[in-house]
């Protein structure tokens, strides 16, 4: 079974997740409907049971409209047609089903991410996929003093054919894509007019509620800037080259010829971060400082060349 739509992005909210709900033999007590793709089975809306009474799916309380049918039982039909998902709902109409939905914000991200149509962007080029997926807290002397957003990026791969799509993860600062934005505007004009970057927050900008939703923000913001045709489609200079920095792409697309020369120049480094950050010397060693991650334990890569913490 496919892990796109299954295994989901972890994002902090369970509304973001898979909702499983049981449903008895018989209709369900819902009208599904198409996407604008011709694909997926989407929830239209609710109706009564023929007794008068709601539908288990409605009862359930957590599907909403416009969540996508992604699982019937133990079927992945999150790539079907409306109509093939139709019809094999209708085969088993007869008996007890279990049906997994997803809301179609983490559905359509995640095709995103994954690459569905290997790929394609809107133009039909050949482009990068990212998305925004989790958040951390830096904390400084024990205090907290920004967050993280961490980028989850995936890209044609030309130089690996056994891995055709490359993946990697980058954390950056709202202040990071504060520049990136200012740099896109300056770089592509009237083809950015109507992009819109969510707004600065001077206090309490550290609020679990307010980074969750700077969050969503940040990741609607990509979404826009990679639907503007060419803008990753690195093979050429046409593509925005800040872009192309801030995503780190020079650093995990590299032609064989480079292979070696990013290996002895830029090597990583994975550590557990339990306490205290480590950052890169400049003897290459690690040096312990006070800054520190919150939550506590979790698995990043540094690399010699880049120092978080500005």
């Amino acid at each position: 079974m496919k892990k796109s739509q299954l295994e989901y992005i972890q994002s902090g909210r369970k509304s973001d997740g898979p909702i499983v709900v049981s449903v008895p033999s018989g209709p369900l007590g819902l009208q599904l409907g198409t996407d604008f793709s011709g694909k997926t089975a989407t929830v239209q809306s609710f109706h009564k049971m023929p007794t008068g009474s709601i539908g288990a799916v409605e009862r359930h309380g957590k599907v909403s409209i416009g969540d996508v049918l992604i699982q019937i039982n133990d079927k992945d039909v999150s790539e079907l047609s409306y109509r093939d998902v139709t019809s094999y709902l209708n085969k088993l109409d007869h008996m007890s089903r279990k049906l997994v939905f997803l809301n179609s914000r983490t559905y359509y991200r995640n095709k995103r991410l994954n690459f569905t149509g290997v790929g394609k962007d809107s133009s039909g080029t050949s482009s990068v996929a990212c998305a925004v997926t989790d958040t951390r807290i830096v904390r400084e002397n024990g205090r907290p003093q920004y967050a993280e957003y961490k980028v989850s990026v995936a890209a044609p791969n030309p130089y690996e054919l056994e891995a055709p799509i490359k993946r990697w993860i980058t954390w950056k600062r709202y202040s990071e894509f504060h520049s990136l934005d200012r740099a896109l505007r300056k770089e592509l004009g009237w083809k950015f007019s109507k992009v819109q970057f969510p707004p600065k927050r001077t206090f309490f900008n550290l609020e679990e509620k307010f980074i969750q939703g700077r969050k969503e923000a940040l990741d609607e913001y990509l979404s826009q800037v990679l639907s503007i045709r060419g803008v990753s489609d690195f093979r050429f200079h046409t593509s925005s080259q800040d872009l192309k920095s801030f995503l780190e792409y020079n650093a995990y697309i590299v032609p064989p010829d480079r292979a070696s020369e990013i290996d002895e120049t830029n090597p990583k480094e994975t550590t557990v971060i339990s306490g205290a950050q480590l950052e890169a010397g400049r003897n290459g060693e690690p040096k312990r400082t006070n800054t520190e991650v919150q939550p506590s334990v979790k698995k990043v890569t540094y690399r010699k060349r880049y120092v978080r913490g500005s």
